[in-house]
């Protein structure tokens, strides 16, 4: 998938498959099926999915961040939060919010002692933060654990997450318009006396 920013916002260009002689040769002989007006609202539709779950998880980085205290850095050696923290509430939202998954519920979370004098967070087996202080930690885990269980909840999902939620049904819905379509095409060339493309 080729994506291309413009105003801010998620276009998808193209996939890699458009690039193939056999994808122009089918859509040169099936140009009147309903098949490409579904395909262009699915790339439009998949832009703006895009955009919209790309910005909750810019959100989330900067709300870790600035509730913590500490800033990311997946450096070693280096005290803060890795990636790690923003991801696993961003993947156990998703979770909940797209696949009705349990996600991360129910996983301990632990501080270890790698070498003296430091101590890391670890989550799922995930470090989600690093520090000399062990009670910075107890803070990054208070943190995380809050952001989970309120992300998990619908009623607090910010704008930009509630738009992708919204748009994932649609998507799956032209998915499957575009799969139908496509099979259609597959059983006409099992006709004899019709093109292999044609649609008639």
């Amino acid at each position: 998938m080729v994506l291309m920013v413009c105003g801010g916002k998620v276009e998808v260009d193209h996939l890699s498959i458009e690039e193939k002689l056999q994808f122009s040769s089918l859509k040169q002989h099936t140009k009147n099926l309903d098949l490409w007006p579904l395909f262009k609202e699915w790339k439009d539709k998949s832009g703006e999915y895009i955009s919209d779950i790309s910005s909750f998880y810019h959100l989330l980085r900067q709300q870790v961040a600035r509730e913590t205290g500490l800033a990311i850095a997946d450096l070693d050696d280096s005290p803060g939060l890795t990636s790690q923290f923003a991801r696993t509430i961003f993947i156990d939202a998703c979770d909940h919010a797209f696949f009705g998954y349990n996600g991360f519920e129910g996983v301990d979370y632990a501080i270890s002692l790698p070498r003296i004098d430091w101590h890391e967070l670890r989550f799922d087996g995930y470090t989600i933060a690093s520090a000399d202080d062990k009670k910075q930690l107890k803070k990054c885990q208070e943190v995380h654990q809050r952001m989970m269980d309120y992300f998990r909840d619908p009623n607090n999902y910010p704008k930009e997450f509630q738009l992708s939620v919204d748009i994932w049904p649609k998507l799956k819905g032209l998915e499957s318009k575009i799969f139908l379509s496509l099979q259609k095409l597959i059983i006409k060339r099992s006709f004899f006396g019709h093109c292999e493309l044609c649609p008639d």
